[in-house]
């Protein structure tokens, strides 16, 4: 008999007769929906860069994945990499705002008994609404007649395979979604590709930076940046950062990527609206690029007795905000 299984303990403890054991029925389902978020939290706290493969975690998190049944389309939170995440749940907002602060603020000198400039603040505002995003499926009656449950598990566990694969499209959409005035051209003038690489690189890097500090953001040449890199890039990428010291074709030169740079790789990286295997984006995090929480996938479920069946229904809601000052996009040919 099977008793094991991916959302319950044990399938003979299951108590659909009463309302207390369908409560814990359906409970234990949308905690098996939110284990995806705990996981991606604490991929961020090991600061993992790599989506692709469960070879590429910390035993740590292998241990997380395994015990939570979770795909790799589940753990591809590299975009998390690039936002200030907050938690809105229990917030009473529809969203939040994000200004385009310009204060003037300065400081200066004043005499005894002098005061203060006071400066105002000004700039544009922008909402970032929370929106909500669902979906439903029908689960037989006769799966909880029959006690069926491995269907059911595996009916969640495609439902939430889903929700998490849609979200990581709606956010990697978010992030390549900036104007082509934030382009860097690829490199001409290196004497080998790994040259034009690197240049590449620091090129980015600095007019990036550049712009921010003109901008009055509180950024210095040491802050670190993040390089998106679809996994056809990664090993240019790689060798581009280890690279100490590159010879190139001017005599006495020294040639190596001059900035502080965390790479992430993933497979579904995308660009103007498409699949991206050709750019790295590169992007200062945090800051105005915002990301909202206000519900984590939550599933809520009614009988239809006309139908026979139970419908599930699945609903989470967030919202997000890319400030695209905070980024460039790589051309790497």
């Amino acid at each position: 008999m099977l008793t094991q299984s991916r959302i319950f303990s044990d399938y003979s403890r299951i108590d659909m007769s009463t309302e207390v054991g369908r409560a814990k029925f359906f409970g234990a389902i949308s905690h098996f929906m939110k284990a995806p978020r705990d996981v991606h939290k604490k991929m961020l706290e090991a600061g993992t860069t790599q989506f692709t493969a469960e070879s590429d975690f910390a035993n740590e998190i292998v241990k997380l994945i395994e015990r939570y049944h979770l795909g790799l389309e589940e753990i591809d939170a590299g975009y998390l990499v690039a936002f200030d995440v907050r938690n809105f749940q229990g917030v009473g907002t529809p969203g939040f705002r994000i200004r385009d602060v310009q204060s003037g603020l300065t400081f200066s000198a004043r005499g005894p008994g002098g005061r203060a400039q006071i400066y105002r603040i000004t700039g544009t505002e922008a909402f970032a609404p929370f929106d909500t995003y669902g979906g439903g499926l029908e689960l037989d009656q006769a799966w909880f007649q029959d006690q069926e449950w491995w269907l059911i598990e595996d009916t969640a566990a495609e439902f939430r395979s889903k929700w998490y694969r849609d979200k990581a499209t709606v956010m990697y959409t978010l992030i390549g979604s900036f104007t082509s005035g934030y382009n860097t051209a690829y490199d001409t003038g290196g004497a080998t590709a790994l040259d034009k690489d690197i240049i590449t690189l620091n090129t980015a890097a600095a007019t990036l930076l550049t712009r921010l500090n003109t901008a009055g953001y509180a950024v210095t040449a040491q802050t670190p940046v993040i390089v998106f890199s679809p996994i056809q890039l990664r090993g240019r990428l790689q060798r581009a950062l280890a690279a100490q010291y590159v010879t190139p074709a001017i005599a006495g030169a020294s040639l190596k990527v001059e900035y502080t740079m965390k790479p992430i790789y993933s497979m579904n990286l995308i660009d103007g609206g498409a699949a991206n295997t050709t750019k790295w984006q590169m992007c200062v995090p945090g800051m105005k690029n915002k990301l909202g929480e206000k519900m984590p996938l939550t599933v809520y479920a009614n009988f239809k007795a006309e139908n026979f069946v139970t419908t599930t229904v699945g609903w989470g809601r967030y919202g997000s905000y890319l400030n695209e000052t905070q980024m460039q996009r790589l051309a790497t040919a």
